[in-house]
């Protein structure tokens, strides 16, 4: 990487490098399609552990212990996995960003409730105590009218 640009992107002295951006590029959709590859090559040996909250798949299902067809129904499931092991990857990642967003969305929603029940305690108590500063009999002749 070019020392002379900064953390700007590829911009040096107001000028964007659009190689040093072209090839910045480059190098993420070379290492995202690695990374493709070998989840593609290893899906069946990966072993991926329950996490709670999480959405995550576990190959091992395709495994099928029937006596005499038990290899020929594992194969052919872990063929028509690799089919679609893209698909549910994309989907368990969509998954587990709504899970994401809507534990963020809890927890704010908490936050939020939590203050609300404090402002109202904190009302409650000035009532409280203006109720005290008003005379008994304004508040007698106020109950006596409806």
């Amino acid at each position: 990487m070019n020392d002379s640009i900064g953390d700007t992107g590829g911009e040096r002295d107001g000028i964007i490098d659009v190689q040093q951006i072209v090839d910045d590029i480059r190098d993420r959709v070379e290492h995202r399609r690695l990374t493709d590859r070998t989840a593609l090559r290893s899906f069946g040996r990966v072993r991926t552990e329950l996490q709670p909250g999480r959405v995550v798949l576990r190959p091992e299902v395709t495994a099928s212990g029937r006596r005499g067809i038990g290899t020929m129904l594992s194969a052919t499931k872990r063929i028509q996995l690799r089919l679609i092991w893209p698909l549910l990857m994309d989907l368990v990642v969509q998954a587990n960003a709504a899970l994401d967003v809507n534990r963020l969305t809890m927890a704010a929603e908490t936050r939020r409730r939590g203050q609300l029940e404090r402002r109202v305690a904190d009302l409650e108590r000035r009532l409280q105590d203006l109720d005290a500063r008003l005379p008994a009999e304004t508040i007698d002749q106020n109950e006596g009218r409806t």
